[in-house]
């Protein structure tokens, strides 16, 4: 169930971002399993110790396109609602 809640919420993110919109729903519908591992891994860092700052870094190294960047944005801040709420 919370992953369903992750995946509605990150439509709901990714609407507000016209330009890439298309391009995030794709993703998300196709391979819901890749952002929510994504997500999780996000957790795991924050959980690590390594600061949200370092892991977007590290993250736009892989960015090729805005959609990237956007996607990498949603999950984030996803990522800490759900997956790791006690985490600042």
């Amino acid at each position: 169930a919370l992953d369903k809640a992750f995946i509605e919420a990150y439509k709901s993110q990714a609407m507000q971002h016209a330009d890439v919109r298309d391009n995030l729903l794709t993703q998300i519908q196709q391979s819901p399993e890749a952002t929510i591992a994504t997500a999780k891994g996000v957790c795991n860092d924050l959980e690590a110790g390594i600061s949200l700052e370092e892991i977007q870094e590290d993250q736009s190294e892989g960015h090729e396109a805005k959609a990237d960047e956007v996607n990498s944005k949603i999950v984030n801040q996803l990522a800490k609602q759900y997956y790791c709420p006690g985490i600042q």
